[in-house]
């Protein structure tokens, strides 16, 4: 008997329907366009798979160690034109962070779109580049901070840009401003000079006892006694007590009389660094510029004041350490130095000043939550810390401004000091190749380059924290351990238990050039650095002798705030509550 087929396989009866009838526009797409969309589908994979054999090879070259420098190979990209440029935008951190892993072999070239630049690691090779000061410069990082984070105009910033720093110019004439005639170069270099001169030495004890003096009056001002207060944060507690305490012992305090709002017109500017730095417009973050421009206007306006009221330093002991106008010795000879310079705006001065009001607030306060926090977290850690502490400051003379050379010599203070930095603080500093084409042990950096050292993520070496005299211990690189710095004295025995007792141990950063660089390196070394130490030393030993603190839940997990990467030091992600309550007398 004949099959009944006119109903058709089960095929044709429920898959055909589904599919377009021939007459469909799918159908009459030519042949060409359909390769060229599967082309273009697949040109980034194929982009990547190039860039990839291409950076894999060159790597090899260099280990192999050719007779002639290579030019660094490119991170692998999947966007021929733009280049890492997405990679950037999306995920700042998670792509650098790849890249100084790539880097810790050699150098690594990052291109996102019109702009491309190395990116160094390796301790070795940012040693050299640290060593090389004749040959790199960090002008590019001044013109950015000038035009975009500080509103400089760009004739402004093309001085500094244009200028060429002297690297004889080290020193000033005794204690008062060089002789004769500045000319721009002199300025910018004397600026480092000055900084050495007036925030490390003689003169830091008395600036230091000056801002733990601002410090304690601020505290008191609340009237905390022996009861509990509850405050809902402790990086805002913190902000307009230091922040305050720091403007006033470096700038004086008519800045105050100026713009009684200075602290809050700083941090409504300040909050929007990262904003600043990628050029956002006025109309997009109005609150930040008008912050901005009544800082700039207070600073304009305290220069003039200065001019009128401040005399010439002297070498003399008469001459005092602070006066209200400019404060500090260090801005009055800023102040007076200007006075042999060639004819600049009074902008430019007043930029200067506020940089330093930048440089002096924006990195200090986010270390000093996280060096505090750390201590409040551990019980254990805290009163190692207060044992530290009472052995400069007593119960019965609490000033801690007198006793902060002494403290600043104590070796678990020190350490967890220096974890503190080395986890929270996240900075890009930038090189360019000046003078010509260097040798980077094989790689060849081409004349005007830009390099990139990042001092976070460091490498996880844990191999040359061995040859430096430390042991491994339970807790990894990534991890807080305030005795990761301490080392054994001399006919000591070393061990790698986490608390070790400081009487066998030391303070030391032997071995670690490279690896450590919270204040940059070589010839742009942070001359704050000594300064930004003993505020950060002396606030938390001045907090623990004189006061009781308690974060409200210890187990709170909080990680930096990773929106401020690469720019500085890293505040917290969130809020911390905690209580405070005056020390009670013979506290053990």
């Amino acid at each position: 008997m004949r099959q009944d087929t006119s109903k058709g396989t089960s095929t044709e009866r429920y898959i055909l329907p589904l599919l377009p009838s021939y007459s469909h526009p799918l159908y009459n797409v030519p042949y060409g366009y359909t390769v060229l969309a599967c082309i273009i589908l697949l040109f980034p994979v194929i982009v990547h798979a190039i860039t990839t054999w291409r950076f894999h090879r060159v790597s090899s070259l260099s280990s192999a160690g050719s007779e002639l420098p290579i030019h660094p190979p490119a991170v692998p990209y999947w966007d021929v034109l733009l280049g890492h440029f997405f990679d950037l935008a999306w995920d700042t951190k998670g792509f650098l962070s790849k890249a100084v892993k790539l880097a810790a072999r050699g150098p690594v070239e990052i291109k996102a779109a019109v702009i491309d630049f190395t990116v160094v690691s390796n301790p070795a090779h940012v040693q050299k580049i640290f060593r090389a000061c004749g040959q790199f410069s960090n002008k590019h990082m001044a013109v950015v901070a000038l035009q975009n984070l500080f509103g400089a105009s760009k004739d402004v910033a093309a001085l500094f840009e244009s200028h060429e720093v002297d690297p004889a110019i080290t020193s000033t004439n005794n204690d008062g401003p060089p002789e004769g005639e500045g000319y721009l170069k002199d300025h910018v270099s004397g600026f480092g000079s000055y900084a050495r001169t007036y925030l490390s030495g003689p003169h830091l004890q008395a600036l230091s006892e000056r801002y733990l003096t601002n410090l304690e009056r601020n505290v008191q001002s609340l009237d905390i006694h022996d009861e509990w207060i509850e405050f809902p944060d402790l990086y805002t507690f913190l902000q307009g007590l230091v922040s305050s305490a720091t403007i006033e012992a470096l700038m004086g305090s008519k800045v105050f009389e100026i713009n009684p709002n200075i602290v809050e017109d700083f941090w409504t500017y300040e909050r929007a660094t990262p904003q600043f730095i990628r050029c956002f417009p006025r109309w997009l973050i109005p609150t930040p510029y008008k912050a901005r421009d009544r800082i700039f206007d207070t600073m304009k306006k305290l220069e003039e004041l200065a001019s009128q009221n401040v005399p010439r330093l002297s070498s003399g002991p008469e001459d005092p350490e602070w006066e209200p106008y400019l404060g500090s010795k260090f801005l009055r000879a800023r102040h007076e130095y200007g006075q042999f310079l060639r004819p600049l705006p009074d902008d430019t001065k007043a930029w200067e000043k506020m940089g330093i009001m930048f440089a002096a607030n924006a990195n200090l306060l986010p270390s000093i939550f996280w060096y505090i926090f750390e201590a409040l977290k551990d019980t254990d850690l805290r009163q190692r810390m207060i044992t530290e502490i009472q052995t400069c400051v007593t119960p019965s003379a609490l000033e801690v401004g007198p006793n902060i050379a002494s403290l600043l010599e104590k070796p678990l203070l020190q350490s967890a000091y220096a974890e503190t930095l080395r986890l929270r603080v996240a900075i890009a500093l930038p090189r360019t190749c000046e003078r010509a084409d260097f040798d980077l042990s094989g790689h060849r950096i081409k004349k005007d380059k830009l390099l990139i050292v990042l001092t976070w993520p460091v490498p996880e070496d844990e191999t040359a924290w061995r040859q430096s005299g430390r042991p491994p211990s339970e807790k990894g690189l990534d991890e807080f351990w305030a005795e990761r710095y301490l080392v054994p004295k001399q006919g000591a025995t070393n061990d790698s238990s986490e608390k070790r007792d400081t009487t066998e141990y030391e303070f030391s950063l032997r071995g670690l050039s490279g690896r450590f660089m919270p204040y940059g390196g070589g010839q742009h070394l942070c001359p704050g650095r000594h300064y930004a130490k003993s505020q950060l030393i002396g606030t938390l030993a001045f907090f623990l002798s004189q006061y009781e603190l308690e974060l409200a839940d210890p187990a709170q997990k909080v990680e930096s705030d990773m929106r401020w990467f690469p720019s500085g030091s890293l505040p917290p992600n969130k809020k911390v509550p905690f209580r405070i309550r005056k020390a009670r007398s013979g506290r053990s």
